[in-house]
C-alpha cells in the first residue's frame, strides 16, 4: 500500500497473527502461515519488533515473548496496534517522500537523494514502486532534475489526505504539525453542518483542512468539477462559514460523505441518489442479497442504495480501489472466513452472481463492500453455521434437556446446534459414556463431554466444530433448496 517496503508489511501480519493467538508459536509456524518468507527471517522481525514495542508501550501495555524452549508469543492489553505500525511507516523512506512532496510539490532530485541518505538508483527503485501503488489514482511522480507528482489536483489532494491518514490517523499525531488552527476551523465546519463535535471526527477533518492549507500555500488551485449539482440550496449558505472556496468546499464535502467520514445524506439532493452510475448495480446486489440470504427491510434498502451511491462518487474522483476499504474499514477475512465458513460460503455464491454486472478492475473493491453490507444486515442466524447433533446421555431427561439449552446458549449467534433424537439423522455425536470401539458406526463424528459440562468442554466442542466443519460444510444442501 503506497509503496511501503514488503519488510513492513510482512511486520505487520506478524503482529496480527501472534495477535490472534493464545499461546507460544514457532518461528516455523508464524512463517508457514505468513509464506515466502524464512524462520530465521521471521526471528531477526521479531528482536526488531520487541526493540520498537518497548520504546512505544509500557510492559503492562504490550509486550513480546521469546523462549527458546516455548517459542513467541505476545501480550497485549487494554492498546491497539497504532503506535507501532505508525513508528514502522514514519521511519521509511516512502514515508518522507510523501512529507516533502507534500510540503513541497516539486524539490531537486539530488538534494532529496541527500535528504534520504540514500543513491539515486535507489530513489528511482521507491519511486517506481510508490507509481504501481498510486496510478489507480492517476497519479505519478516523475524524477528528472527534479522530482514531482503530477495529476489532476483532486487526485492529488485526496491521495495526501489518504496517505497520512493510513499512518497517523489523526491530525494531532502528526509529529511535525504544531498549529492547533485547524482543530478549531474543524470544530466550526461541524457546528455549521449540525454534525456533534466528535473528537476522533474533529481530527480526520483537521488532516483534510491541513491538505488544503498545503496545497493553497503554493499556489495550487482544484479544477473546476460542477459538484454544485450532488447537494440541495442549503448546503451554499453553510459555505461562508469557512476559509474554503465554493469548489473546495463542495469537493471536501462530496470526498468525506463519500468516505463514510460525514453523514450529509440531509444536504444532498436525492435524485442523485437514485440515480447514478450504479444505480441498476444496487438493484442487481439487493435482488441477489434476497434469494441467498434473506428480505431487506425499507432502511436496509436505503443504506444500500446510498453505499452505491458513495461508490458512484468515488469513482468520479478514481477512489475505486481495494486499498480504500483496508484503510477506512479494515475486515479480519481470516478470522470471518475460520468463524463463519457456511456464511461465507454462501456469500461467495452470492457475490459470483453480483459480479457479472461489475468491471473487472473493480471485482476486489467491490467484494470487499459486499462484505461489508451483508455483516451489516445479515442476521446472528443467519451467520452462524447449522449442526445437527444427537446427545447420547445415561442422564434423566430433564438433567439432559438442561445440558442441551446450556449448550445452545452457550453458542448462541456462533453455532446453531439443532438436537436431534434420530441417530442416523444427526451430523454430530455428543455423547457423556464412552463406548467400546463399533459400538457407534464409524461414519459418524463422536465427542465424548462431561456429564457436568466444563470450560473445558465448550471451548473444546467449538473448536471442534469450526475445524470439523471447514472441511465438512453444510452449504451445498442449503444451495440445492435455493434452487
Amino acid at each position: 500500500m503506497f509503496g511501503f517496503s514488503k519488510e513492513a508489511q510482512l511486520k505487520k501480519e506478524i503482529l496480527y497473527y501472534l495477535d490472534r493467538q493464545t499461546d507460544f508459536v514457532s518461528s516455523q509456524e508464524i512463517a508457514a502461515e505468513i509464506g515466502n518468507i524464512t524462520s530465521q527471517t521471521i526471528l531477526k522481525y521479531i528482536k526488531e519488533l520487541e526493540i520498537v514495542l518497548t520504546e512505544k508501550y509500557e510492559a503492562t501495555e504490550m509486550s513480546l515473548k521469546v523462549n527458546k524452549r516455548f517459542g513467541i508469543r505476545l501480550y497485549r492489553y487494554n492498546t491497539n496496534f497504532n503506535r507501532i505500525l505508525e513508528e514502522l511507516l514514519v521511519e521509511s523512506s516512502v514515508y518522507k517522500i510523501f512529507k516533502i512532496l507534500l510540503q513541497h510539490r516539486q524539490v531537486v532530485t539530488l538534494v532529496l537523494c541527500d535528504k534520504l541518505e540514500i543513491s539515486l538508483s535507489n530513489l528511482k527503485r521507491i519511486i517506481k514502486r510508490v507509481n504501481q501503488s498510486i496510478e489507480m489514482y492517476d497519479l505519478r511522480i516523475t524524477i528528472g532534475t527534479n522530482i514531482k507528482i503530477v495529476g489532476k489536483e483532486s487526485s492529488i489532494r485526496s491521495v495526501f489526505f489518504l496517505f497520512f491518514y493510513h499512518v497517523h490517523r489523526s491530525y494531532s499525531n502528526i509529529p511535525w504539525i504544531n498549529n492547533d488552527n485547524n482543530i478549531v476551523k474543524a470544530q466550526k465546519i461541524c457546528s455549521v453542518l449540525y454534525i456533534s463535535e466528535n473528537p476522533i471526527l474533529i481530527e480526520i477533518i483537521a488532516l483534510w483542512l491541513f491538505v488544503c492549507e498545503e496545497s493553497n500555500r503554493q499556489g495550487y488551485e482544484l479544477e473546476t468539477m460542477y459538484l454544485a449539482v450532488y447537494f440541495n440550496d442549503s448546503i451554499i449558505e453553510k459555505h461562508a462559514s469557512t476559509e474554503m472556496t465554493l469548489e473546495e468546499w463542495y469537493f471536501f464535502l462530496m470526498c468525506l460523505y463519500a468516505l463514510d467520514i460525514l453523514n450529509l445524506t440531509f444536504f444532498m439532493n436525492f435524485e442523485k441518489i437514485h440515480n447514478n452510475h450504479y444505480s441498476d448495480l444496487a438493484k442487481v446486489w439487493m435482488a441477489c442479497y434476497e434469494k441467498y440470504f434473506e428480505p431487506l427491510v425499507m432502511e436496509e434498502q436505503i443504506w444500500t442504495r446510498l453505499t452505491f451511491q458513495k461508490c458512484a462518487i468515488l469513482e468520479k474522483f478514481h477512489l475505486i480501489n481495494p486499498e480504500l476499504t483496508s484503510i477506512f474499514s479494515p475486515i479480519n477475512y481470516r478470522e470471518i472466513y475460520d468463524r463463519y465458513p457456511s456464511f461465507m460460503k454462501k456469500f461467495e455464491y452470492f457475490f459470483s452472481e453480483v459480479s457479472v454486472n461489475i468491471d473487472k478492475e473493480h471485482e476486489e473493491f467491490f467484494r470487499r463492500k459486499s462484505l461489508e453490507l451483508c455483516l451489516r444486515f445479515v442476521s446472528p442466524k443467519q451467520m452462524a453455521m447449522n449442526v445437527s447433533v444427537h446427545l447420547m446421555t445415561t442422564l434423566t431427561s430433564e438433567a439432559a434437556n438442561h445440558m442441551k439449552r446450556q449448550l445452545k446458549n452457550n453458542f448462541s449467534n456462533k453455532i446453531n446446534l439443532n438436537f436431534t433424537d434420530d441417530f442416523q439423522a444427526a451430523e454430530l455425536i455428543l455423547t457423556t459414556e464412552e463406548f467400546a470401539e463399533g459400538v457407534i458406526p464409524n461414519d459418524k463424528e463422536v465427542l465424548v463431554i462431561r456429564p457436568v459440562l466444563s470450560s473445558q468442554d465448550l471451548c473444546f466442542l467449538e473448536k471442534y466444530v469450526y475445524q470439523w466443519r471447514k472441511t465438512h460444510c453444510e452449504f451445498g444442501l442449503e444451495m440445492t433448496k435455493l434452487m
